[in-house]
């Protein structure tokens, strides 16, 4: 059966999808979104979000319940010490001054440093290090920062500024999360303007209570659009596509929805995948931004972690809190990630966020994200008895910092890896399960998000881990030309 024909399908009720839906149906597009999971996932719950401020102005996104907030402060715990970073930059150097007073004299200037280097980065196309090392300068003076930062290993910039290993393994920590890159591979200092540069200017900012309440405001604003529909457990099977041309999307259930185009927020790859016929794209139409998703375990407890050197208040705000934090440890970790172990030193972070349970007892939620777990081991996916063993992997590294944790635990979830899949579809590729293709351990490119056309008709989104959320979305709705309003209609 089909469903009448369509101005744009979105695959992907997530945040991406969600914001090109958003855009088009403010056009007066006819628009149907296909997610899918059921209604009721909590997809993105425990992760930070950060927003173009532009974006959530002109998309009204504040009259659906949207704050936005400042950046959360950075706790890093050891046996001997605690370190915080709180947001403003005079706080910090006050806080980093009780461990190293050379530190915090630097960490001004190490700011700046990398703000200018991020400012330059749109002269790198003619202020590239192959340019610099071939110029007649090379030999006589030392590369610009902006050269430095795109090709310096992130170990060695930190060690250029600062002497305590906790804060240099707090930062590298933060700047890795996310990646399967080591701390001492060229060129990964450049990951550190995801935590100095664009959220921290004036054009972007966190939203309160992170990516899940993005997409509820999201959600929130389609609803006043009777133009936009959005089909919760639509599992997409198929792009069909004839003559270099997409037309319809197929479900696994068999229905089929037609549209003049179509926008998916699955990347390149999985988005070739499903189309027919097999086909693939050119590898430069849209770059691979080298993103590997942490592993990330939710506790619900009765109390929030007891942190020496810690107030609870601090722990109890949504502070990010890195247990262990040190390079050496990174770069251990990285080797039994590419060797498919699990690290022997977990490299974790987690965060508290209070709940009310209908009992009317007050409990926390703590979202832990560990670094360098593969998708697959070389014990096998993530199934059974292994996931559990993952999840007491990730208490015991609390409890070994914040004793009486696991006494407080009432109930663990395992978010990611998911539960390995034995259904393979056509292609041999698990459905949903984990990945057991390699993660790529290159640095992801520093830039925006890409939304490129595969095929006529066809738009996928390549999320950037530098850039803010939503804006691959919106770039997908500008790129498809359909976001010009209809004549006649008039906005919310």
């Amino acid at each position: 059966m089909a469903i009448d024909r369509l101005d744009a399908i979105i695959i992907g009720a997530n945040v991406e999808g969600l914001f090109a839906a958003l855009d088009l149906a403010r056009a007066g597009r006819q628009i149907a979104v296909l997610e899918r999971h059921p209604i009721e996932t909590a997809a993105g719950e425990g992760r930070d979000a950060v927003v173009s401020a532009v974006a959530v102005r002109e998309l009204n996104l504040s009259q659906h319940g949207l704050r936005l907030a400042s950046a959360p402060a950075i706790v890093g715990v050891t046996r001997d010490q605690a370190l915080i970073l709180w947001p403003d930059t005079q706080a910090a150097q006050a806080s980093i001054a009780t461990v190293s007073p050379h530190d915090a004299d630097a960490f001004e200037n190490f700011r700046a440093r990398i703000a200018r280097a991020v400012r330059s980065k749109l002269s790198a196309g003619t202020h590239s290090l192959t340019a610099w090392l071939l110029s007649a300068n090379a030999l006589e003076e030392p590369p610009p920062d902006d050269i430095l930062f795109r090709a310096a290993p992130l170990a060695g910039w930190l060690d250029e500024f600062f002497d305590s290993e906790v804060l240099k393994g707090m930062l590298a920590q933060g700047a890795l999360m996310g990646t399967a890159v080591s701390p001492r591979t060229p060129g990964s200092a450049v990951l550190l303007a995801r935590q100095t540069g664009f959220a921290c200017d004036d054009t972007s900012r966190f939203v309160a209570g992170g990516e899940l309440e993005l997409r509820r405001a999201l959600l929130a604003s389609l609803k006043f659009y009777n133009n936009a529909d959005i089909h919760f457990g639509a599992d997409v099977s198929e792009i069909v596509a004839e003559r270099e041309a997409v037309h319809s999307v197929r479900l696994a259930g068999g229905a089929v929805f037609a549209a003049s185009g179509i926008i998916s927020t699955l990347g390149r790859v999985r988005t070739c995948d499903l189309l027919s016929g097999g086909r693939q794209a050119a590898d430069s139409i849209l770059p691979s931004q080298g993103v590997v998703k942490p592993a990330q375990v939710k506790f619900t407890v009765v109390s929030p972690p007891k942190l020496l050197g810690v107030d609870a208040a601090t722990v109890a705000s949504g502070a990010i809190v890195r247990l262990n934090p040190d390079i050496e440890r990174l770069t251990r970790a990285h080797g039994a990630f590419q060797s498919q172990q699990l690290p022997q030193e977990p490299c974790l972070e987690f965060r508290v966020i209070p709940r009310q349970i209908a009992d009317g007892i007050q409990r926390w939620e703590v979202f832990v994200s560990a670094l360098f777990i593969p998708a697959e081991t070389s014990e096998g996916s993530w199934s059974g008895n292994r996931r559990d063993r993952l999840v007491a992997y990730c208490m015991n590294a609390i409890d070994s910092l914040a004793p009486g944790f696991s006494s407080s635990v009432e109930a663990a979830i395992l978010l990611h890896p998911k539960e390995a899949q034995t259904v393979m579809d056509a292609k041999r590729r698990g459905q949903g399960g984990s990945n057991t293709q390699p993660e790529s351990t290159t640095v992801p490119m520093a830039g925006p998000s890409v939304a490129g056309s595969i095929l006529k008709s066809l738009i996928a989104i390549d999320t950037s881990l530098f850039a803010p959320a939503g804006e691959g979305g919106l770039l997908a709705a500008h790129n498809s030309g359909l976001n010009k309003r209809a004549k006649g209609q008039a906005g919310a």
